[in-house]
């Protein structure tokens, strides 16, 4: 449990300094990204359904 805990506060200290990307970051990132061909294990709807998420970005 202490170890969880420790985790959790680690987390949280790492999140505060890393603070918070802005719109044109975000949408820069993403531009950059590199174009790869989905994993043969998802299934098209999945594929789908991500790509609806990602084009909402």
């Amino acid at each position: 449990m202490r170890a969880e805990i420790e985790q959790q506060q680690f987390f949280q200290a790492l999140f505060q300094q890393l603070g918070q990307a802005s719109l044109t970051q975000i949408e820069s990132a993403l531009a950059e990204r590199e174009m790869v061909e989905p994993e043969p294990e998802l299934s098209s709807q999945t594929i789908a359904r991500l790509q609806q998420l990602l084009a909402g970005a």
